[in-house]
């Protein structure tokens, strides 16, 4: 009685422990998928580090908004040229206080925000604005390129 009691435990401590392993496993798996893949074009007016907080920005704010729970930011890219090849002006892209930064979502099954599931949006923005040289970026305005 007392093997067979001792077998159901290390069975069981053995089934918890293959569990742990491929739950760990799965986040692992998860959380490399939401890597951004980001692309970063010559800037006149902004640093790389610039655009990499105002990258930052994006991110952080997309994923706090409820509307765009589901859905991933595949890719974020800055060009100073796409900007002006969609109507931005010439004197708001050498503000040094203004980004435009491209990207695109992917959406998931089930989406909020009026969306289509599992569809990849290619064309989108996100400007953004700061106060000053130093200060922090914040969304200004979003949507289709």
């Amino acid at each position: 009685m007392k093997n067979k009691k001792r077998f159901l435990a290390l069975f069981l401590l053995l089934v918890v422990g293959i569990s742990v392993l491929i739950y760990q496993h799965q986040t692992d798996t998860n959380t490399n998928a939401e890597t951004v893949k980001e692309k970063i074009g010559q800037s006149e007016k902004l640093t790389k580090n610039d655009i990499n907080t105002a990258f930052d920005t994006v991110e952080k704010e997309f994923k706090k908004n409820e509307d765009n729970k589901g859905c991933t930011i595949t890719d974020l890219r800055y060009s100073e040229k796409e900007a002006i090849a969609i109507g931005t002006t010439e004197d708001y892209m050498h503000d040094e206080n203004v980004i435009v930064v491209f990207g695109a979502i992917k959406t998931g099954p089930s989406v909020v925000g009026g969306w289509e599931p599992n569809k990849t949006m290619d064309d989108f923005s996100w400007t953004l604005v700061r106060d000053n040289k130093n200060g922090k970026w914040r969304v200004k305005d979003s949507g289709y390129a």
